[in-house]
């Protein structure tokens, strides 16, 4: 089983298998907790024998992955991804950000 070297290969080669054999192709992800910490994610299709494997140890390639698992599994599950907005995520932020600002309003000591 050889390993895919960087990140976009593995999420287009996924996405090809995904696409090809959705009904029989399993993502699997494994982390190691050490001094070097790694996380190792699987497409296999048990079916055809293809593997795509992908580990890292770096938090970057950690959020891409988390971030791509929602389009693998509407791959997978042969659905549509929805479209979010933009500006709609940006307001709900906004938000939150004025209301964290009004906290408790302390005295001042002398």
């Amino acid at each position: 089983m050889p390993r895919v070297k960087t990140i976009d290969l593995y999420f287009s080669k996924s996405q090809q298998l995904l696409e090809v054999a959705s009904q029989t192709t399993r993502i699997s992800t494994r982390y190691r907790a050490s001094d070097k910490a790694q996380l190792s994610i699987k497409t296999y299709d048990p079916v055809s024998g293809i593997c795509i494997r992908f580990r890292t140890d770096r938090a970057v390639d950690v959020a891409r992955l988390m971030a791509a698992a929602c389009t693998l599994g509407h791959t997978m599950a042969n659905t549509i991804e929805p479209q979010v907005k933009i500006d709609q995520v940006q307001v709900v932020q906004t938000q939150q950000a004025t209301e964290q600002g009004q906290g408790k309003k302390h005295k001042k000591r002398r």
